[in-house]
Order: C-alpha cells, then structure tokens, then sequence
C-alpha cells in the first residue's frame, strides 16, 4: 500500500467521468512539454456521491518552478501569453461547436467534431489546470517567507497578528472577478428607467455559462437575467459606484502599504503576479465549462441519436463514444458499475480506469484518511473576521445549495463558481484546499466573509451541527462545547 501522503486531495460532489476525460487525456498527452518534461500524477475516484480529486505531490515541484520562472517579468508574460492563447483556441472551438445544430450532423460530423475540440483546447487543458493549481499550492508559503525576510531585514517588529493584518491587506487581489462584473452588468441595467430586452439580451450573452460547473450543465437562461434586473431595481447608482470603484480602491490601499512598510519591487512584482494568477483562475473556469458543455452537447445528440440515457453516457471515454458512433456497442455492464465506483490513475506512462469493486479498492489504497479530533484547526487566512455559528459539512455544490441556509458555516474540500450562491449566504467558509489564488478565497474577500482555507481535514473532523468559532484573521477554526 502506498504511502497516503504522496497525494493533494480535493473533495467535490460527483463529477461523471466524461466531464473530466477531457482534461485527463489533455495532461497526459501534453503537460510534460510544458514543464521541462515534469509529469504530475492524477487520481480521481468517484463513489456517488462523492469525488476525490488529487495530484501527486510533484507538483509542489512544478509550483516551485512556475513561482521562480515568474519572478522573471520576461518569462511571466511569456507564460501568460501562453495562457492567452491556448484559451483563446479552445474557447473558438467551444463556441464553433454550440453555434452548430448537431441534429443535422452525420456520425461521422459528430466524431469530427469530438476530435476537433479535443486537438484545440487539450493545450489549455494540460497547461492551466497544472499550473494553476501548482502555483496555488506553493505561492502563499513563498509569499510569507520573502515578506517577513525582508520586514526583519528593515528591522520591522510586527507580532503575529500584525503581521497578518497586513498580509491579508496587500494580498486583496487587484482584480475583478466574472461574478463581480456581471453583477455590475445587472445592475447597471437595472439603473434604467425602462429596461430593453436587448440589454438583457447583452449580458445573457455575456455570462450565460457562469452557472455552469463541474457538477451543473444547465446554463443560465434570458430569462433568469430578466429576474436578476428586477430583483436590482431599488439599487442606487451610489452601489453602483461603490462596486465600480472598488478595485481601484483596493489598489490605493495596497500602494499605501508597500509605502508605509516599506516594501521592495520584489514584493509588488509578486504581488502582480499573484493578481494575474487570480485573473486566470476565472479565465481557466471560463474555459473548462464552456469547453465540458460543448462535449455534453455532443453527448446529447449522441445518446438521443442511439435511444440511451444521456447520464449513461456521461460514464463514457470520448473514444468509446466515438466507436459507438463508428457502429459499436455500449457496454452497458460496464457503464453500471462506473456509476457505483469509478477509480482513475494518471501516471506517466498510462491511464488507468477501474470501475466497482475494483475501484472501490483500489480507492482505499491509494485514499486512506485518518484524522483525529481536534478542537482547532488551522489553515491559511483568506479573508479576515470572524464567526461563529454551526457548521454545514457539503461534499459538491448541489449538496451545498440543498443544506446551506443563511448564517450557517460552509465547510467543503474546495469551493467552485456553482457553489456561489450557498457561498453568499455563509456566516464564514472552511476548506480542505486551496491558497491565496483558489476560488474561496478570491469570492470570500468579494463578499467580505471570513474564511479559512487549506485545513487540510475539516472534512474530515468536522460534522454537521458543530459549532465553531472562525478565527480567519489567524487562521483558525475552533470546535466549541455548546456552553462556549
């Protein structure tokens, strides 16, 4: 058995196998051209309904390249110039393929059309999924260590918590995300005396896929935007300003900062990078979802095309799909049991697929967690302040939106844009994952929620209905009695 530590988990909610095929292939097939010929291991194991996600722990490896590749700005641009252009190509494709009436297509159209999107966005795929991740994973440890190093060296005597205050302050990401502008979309509209439907029109064209997850391939529809602009009437064009004007108001903060403290070149061109990698974490969600719901449209027409269960075929590998439509069968044996347990291994020179039984054990090999019962927990500061409240322990979105109610403590493996709107509710938010790039710490400070993430095992120690007290100036989690 191997060692458990030789894997990052991530917990969601069940994500069906041929959402994530894509990607997988995509870092096997090209992520080592990428990474001077680095190749990170990746395992997935669904058993509804849940999913473990995990890289191998090189990536702590490749993170530590990406960090001081980009201390270079020649070689940052260059990286994000490669960023730019790969999504650019799989974003064409993504949206070539939902322009098309696939009804109209002949099977061998539609084999087409899977290789077409496969070959453009496998670049994107391989390349901003890795190093996203990668860098998240490192960056915040490498952050603390340059800044404090260089109070000491001005002799700057700041105790713990001053030291954090000022962290999260020069840490507030100098970027606004997609949830932020289209929100500013809304209500600007909603500033309308009378509102148009081509203005609803616009930003439905816009933000259609920001519903869209890993878990959700049901887009946003006109109508929904209608509502959102009529839920926005009574807003003042002093919210309006205040939204607009508050990235600029966090750089004016951040610039004081570095000032009164003092801070090095060093540190601001960190701090850019750091607001970049925040920018192409919601390039790279863009990318994922549009791409993941051109392949579902595929398998729509696939699977009414062949009298199948469209969630059958969410069980599939693209080439098994593709044989189907070359003539073959669905091993409808084998699409059952995947449904009861799927286990993959990415490893360098092979992909690995096991289904029930076998997935089942192979999981408990590779997965097994055993955490005691702490009463703190502690993790990385995400976004000050503090709460206390009970718990709502979520293993996906879906579960999230059903059990999260206003005030309650989201607590999950790692947040996703779907998980916004239980996120928007919460009293205060904990993870498993995740740094100062990943998405719950990018959406807490939007909404000004403490959070705290990577714990590492709130999953795992927490249960629904514990209180706690968040501490996410420090960084802590406190698991209280009931007379505390």
């Amino acid at each position: 058995m191997k060692d458990k530590t030789q894997w990052i988990i991530y917990t969601r909610g069940t994500i069906e196998l041929n959402r994530m095929a894509i990607m997988f292939t995509s870092i096997y097939k090209h992520a080592r051209t990428f990474f001077d010929n680095s190749f990170c291991s990746v395992l997935y194991y669904n058993e509804d309904p849940k999913l473990w996600c995990a890289w191998g722990t090189e990536i702590k490896d490749i993170g530590k390249q990406i960090v001081r590749d980009c201390t270079n700005k020649t070689k940052a641009l260059t990286l994000f110039a490669q960023f730019d252009d790969c999504t650019k190509r799989a974003l064409a494709a993504a949206r070539k393929i939902k322009k098309q009436n696939l009804s109209n297509c002949t099977n061998q159209e539609l084999i087409y059309y899977y290789d077409y999107l496969s070959k453009e966005s496998s670049s994107a795929h391989a390349l901003l999924t890795l190093a996203i991740d990668a860098f998240d994973v490192v960056f915040d440890n490498y952050l603390k260590i340059i800044i404090k190093e260089e109070l000491a060296n001005k002799k700057s005597d700041l105790d713990n918590e001053e030291f954090m205050n000022l962290y999260q302050e020069i840490t507030t990401p100098q970027y606004r995300s997609y949830i932020n502008l289209e929100k500013e979309a809304i209500m600007t509209v909603a500033q309308k005396k009378k509102t148009d439907l081509l203005d609803v029109q616009n930003i439905h064209k816009k933000f259609w896929w920001t519903k869209l997850g890993w878990e959700n391939m049901t887009p946003h529809t006109i109508a929904y935007f209608s509502n959102q602009v009529k839920k926005n009437k009574n807003s003042t064009k002093k919210e309006l300003l205040a939204l607009q004007e508050k990235t600029k108001e966090i750089k004016q903060r951040r610039d004081t900062l570095c000032r009164d403290y003092f801070l090095s070149d060093k540190i601001k061109h960190t701090l850019w990078i750091m607001d970049k990698f925040c920018h192409y974490l919601d390039l790279r969600k863009e990318m994922q979802v549009k791409t993941v719901y051109a392949a579902h449209l595929l398998g729509k027409e696939v699977s009414k095309r062949y009298k199948m269960n469209t969630d059958d075929f969410e069980w599939l590998w693209y080439d098994e799909i593709k044989q189907i439509l070359r003539g073959g069968t669905a091993n409808k044996k084998e699409i059952e049991k995947r449904k009861k347990a799927t286990f993959v291994l990415l490893q360098k020179n092979s992909i690995k697929t096991l289904s029930g039984r076998e997935a089942q054990t192979a999981a408990q090999q590779e997965l097994d967690v055993e955490c005691s019962h702490e009463l703190l927990l502690t993790g990385i500061a995400a976004s000050k302040g503090q709460a206390r409240a009970r718990v709502k322990v979520c293993c996906g979105a879906k579960d999230a939106l059903k059990k999260v109610k206003k005030g309650d403590i989201l607590v999950c493996g790692m947040t996703l844009p779907d998980y916004v709107p239980a996120m928007e509710k919460a009293a205060a938010i904990i993870t498993d994952e995740g740094g100062l790039t990943c998405h719950a710490a990018i959406i807490s400070r939007e909404l000004e929620i403490p959070c705290v993430v990577g714990t590492k095992k709130a999953t795992y120690v927490l249960s629904d209905g514990d209180l706690v007290k968040v501490n996410a100036t420090k960084g802590e989690v406190k698991i209280l009695k009931e007379y505390q």
